[in-house]
């Protein structure tokens, strides 16, 4: 029963991760140029907002794809081994 939970929950952030592309392909200029990181950390999430919060839409796109692609790619490995896990 667990193992169906854990699917259900992978499946919902590879959702997530995939909204987030599409967002970054469809999203509008205005919402994109309003985006930005609060907090940070550590030094690298520093470094990382700085960057992101004045670079250009073009640059903020890409980042927020490259962002968006590899959270749906790590849960989309997550969700495939799941279902393998739960069919076998």
């Amino acid at each position: 029963m667990e193992n169906i939970q854990f699917t259900f929950f992978t499946l919902i952030f590879l959702l997530v991760g995939l909204f987030i592309i599409w967002f970054s392909l469809f999203g509008k200029k205005k919402y994109i140029d309003e985006m930005g990181f609060f907090l940070a950390d550590n030094l690298i999430e520093l470094i990382v907002g700085l960057a992101f919060t004045f670079s250009p839409t073009l640059i903020k796109r890409v980042l927020i794809f490259v962002f968006g692609f590899l959270w749906s790619l790590l849960f989309g490995i997550l969700f495939v081994k799941s279902l393998s896990a739960y069919f076998n």
